[in-house]
């Protein structure tokens, strides 16, 4: 993990790599893999900020906006539509 100061502000840098060579979204590979909901919380934390940016690097390139609320992040990005439905439980 990498953590550099910018002019724009803080820029957060982690590896997030499909598995299985799936050509997931790059937002959607950081989601997966939950590491923008246990780094944001400790580096904003750590930093005295209430947001922070997640930058995925590789061959498919994504960022996300990691925002903490209360208890709760939220993650803020650009993405396509994977599937659509409706799921009935019991």
């Amino acid at each position: 993990m990498i953590v550099k100061k910018t002019d724009n502000g803080l820029v957060m840098d982690f590896p997030a790599l499909p598995y299985h060579k799936i050509e997931w979204s790059p937002q959607l590979q950081a989601l997966n893999l939950k590491q923008p909901c246990v780094i944001a919380p400790y580096w904003c934390d750590r930093l005295g900020t209430p947001s922070i940016k997640a930058r995925q690097g590789g061959r498919r390139q994504g960022e996300l906006l990691c925002e903490i609320k209360g208890n709760r992040v939220l993650l803020y990005g650009s993405c396509h539509l994977y599937l659509k439905g409706t799921i009935y439980l019991p």
